[in-house]
């Protein structure tokens, strides 16, 4: 008879488990999908945790780069004023490097063959500086000298200042040829500021090291020294924090610690290196990204992996799970400057998930010999278009994602599956600042799938600190789906002490098959935050249910989240 119970016992949770391959049965009981494929989820989180932080600190130090990437002193000319009329028969100009006869002609002609006056002449010189700033050439000036104007000819001299020598100072993590090389100040030629101040921007646009130009006259007459002030911020990081999004089956208090390097080699390359751990969690994690060419294009690799069972519940000590996935990926800044960022993005990604189950007794002892229940193997690319707009009191982030890809699921029990599949991704925040500390929050993701029972590593979640908070993490998943969140920030009390309040919604949908009856989550809440000295920070949330009642269960009528990390 025991025999026969365990038979069923393990006929049932296999069928479950390859169930859950979607967020509910068809029987309408809802599968658990965080236990099975808890080492899947767990990476999933890790990594859009780190793309939500990689915007979060692209978005700070674009706003906090300077506004000024150039800097230049010009004299102003005392003008006379004296009223001294004569016949004009030709405006002698110094030969240009920069400016063609033509367009010289064109600003002089007008004033030719007639009677004019010394303000007519400095006019014409004003026109043509204007002309050299126009095309960027502010090294470059025209001057009426002191002269005796004899048989009505004029001359205009034109100075244009050729670059001399160009220096790199307070770099200490990047080297100075690789900025140089990313700058056109060739030693002879006449720089063109235009086109220097847009390749100030893409560089302080795409490196962490910012720039700024100072000009300096020459030794040599008529020549323009460029000294080049680097701004780095700290080369090497670490990051420990602590906090509770783990998963309830694996283990909800997590510790983790992050190393990062912006520069391992003096070329802007940036290494990250790091691991996440709970009771019954192991996760570490590598990136590492280098830079192509002098346009800011870059490209990104990473490696995770993880191993993960199941510590709690009534799945306790049945379930092991190990994940693992790398990617490479290329980033290609389209437009970078004050007002507006623009990324082209691929990715690759391979990811496999395996998960295996053991049947224990009430007492924990093994009543039968284990299988494999997930065996997932996802392959696919990911091409996107990352917008982001600066305004003076608001930023606004939204990136639209397609990808496609292919999965295989060989699990011992179960029927080997292969799927083709592709989905539209959307993710947005905009920032609206109203008053020191008083800022606006809104932040939406989305996905569309038109493919029913997509393989879990790519169905979109929703729950936990990071999406509907109040409810715990991937509470709920589908094909598709969105969550909507709102919050407004306000300083209180203390310095560096903020306090804010949220509403949070989310919605699933399942393919194919008719709505599920949990569908949906919705929360609201409040929190504070704070900003410990230089190096520590912490945040408090709490969340309160507004739909408690699911099939599986009834959920805590609030929910707490907490962060707490520090940076050394």
């Amino acid at each position: 008879m025991k025999i026969k119970q365990v038979g069923w016992m393990m006929a049932v949770l296999a069928g479950c488990f390859w169930g859950g391959q979607t967020a509910w049965a068809a029987d309408g009981v809802t599968v658990p999908d965080r236990v099975s494929q808890a080492g899947t989820l767990q990476m999933n989180r890790m990594q859009q945790y780190m793309e939500r932080e990689r915007v979060n600190r692209q978005i700070a130090e674009d706003r906090a780069a300077h506004q000024k990437q150039l800097e230049q002193k010009q004299q102003e000319e005392n003008k006379p004023t004296e009223e001294i009329h004569f016949l004009l028969k030709q405006m002698q100009v110094d030969p240009s490097v920069v400016l063609s006869e033509k367009e010289i002609q064109a600003i002089t002609a007008p004033y030719e063959g007639k009677e004019v006056t010394l303000q007519d002449i400095y006019q014409a010189v004003e026109k043509i500086n204007a002309l050299y700033s126009e095309k960027g050439y502010a090294t470059c000036r025209a001057f009426l000298p002191p002269q005796t104007v004899e048989e009505g000819t004029v001359h205009i001299l034109l100075v244009e200042g050729k670059t001399e020598d160009t220096t790199v100072v307070n770099n200490q993590q990047i080297k100075a040829d690789y900025i140089k090389k990313r700058l056109s100040l060739k030693e002879g030629d006449v720089a063109n500021l235009k086109q220097l101040n847009q390749e100030l921007l893409r560089f302080n646009g795409t490196n962490t090291t910012q720039l700024r130009i100072v000009m300096k006259a020459g030794k040599a007459p008529g020549t323009t020294d460029y000294e080049i002030v680097a701004y780095e911020p700290k080369r090497t990081t670490w990051t420990l924090f602590e906090d509770n999004a783990g998963s309830d089956t694996s283990g909800i208090y997590r510790t983790g610690l992050f190393y990062s390097n912006k520069s391992l080699s003096g070329v802007g390359d940036a290494l990250g290196v790091g691991t996440v751990i709970s009771e019954g969690t192991r996760a570490a994690n590598a990136t590492y990204s280098h830079y192509l060419g002098r346009r800011g294009t870059k490209m990104n690799f990473l490696y995770s992996t993880n191993a993960v069972k199941t510590v709690d519940g009534v799945w306790k000590d049945m379930v092991k799970g190990h994940a693992n996935a790398f990617a490479i990926g290329f980033t290609h800044p389209l437009v970078v400057n004050e007002k507006k960022r623009i990324e082209l993005s691929f990715d690759y990604n391979h990811q496999n998930s395996k998960s295996d189950f053991k049947p224990r007794d009430k007492e924990g002892h093994i009543i039968a010999q284990g299988f494999n229940i997930v065996n997932d193997t996802v392959q696919d690319g990911t091409l996107g278009l990352a917008v982001t707009n600066y305004g003076n009191t608001h930023v606004f982030y939204q990136k639209h994602s397609i990808v496609i890809g292919r999965s295989k699921s060989t699990p011992y029990m179960g029927t080997a599956k292969r799927d083709d599949f592709h989905f539209y991704k959307f993710n947005g925040l905009y920032q609206k600042s109203y008053a020191p500390g008083r800022i606006l929050s809104i932040r939406t993701d989305a996905q569309w799938s038109p493919y029913a029972g997509m393989v879990s590593a790519r169905q979109y979640y929703i729950g936990g600190m990071y999406s509907v908070r109040g409810y715990k993490e991937n509470y709920l998943g589908g094909d598709s789906g969105f969550t909507f969140s709102t919050e407004y920030q306000m300083p209180i009390g203390h310095r560096n002490t903020y306090g804010f309040t949220f509403f949070d919604y989310g919605r699933i949908y399942m393919n194919g098959q008719s709505a599920p009856i949990d569908n949906y989550l919705a929360s609201v809440g409040f929190g504070v935050r704070q900003q410990i000295g230089k190096n520590y920070s912490a945040s408090l949330h709490f969340g309160f249910p507004l739909k408690r009642d699911f099939q599986a269960e009834k959920v805590s009528p609030m929910r707490v989240h907490f962060v707490l990390s520090g940076q050394f």
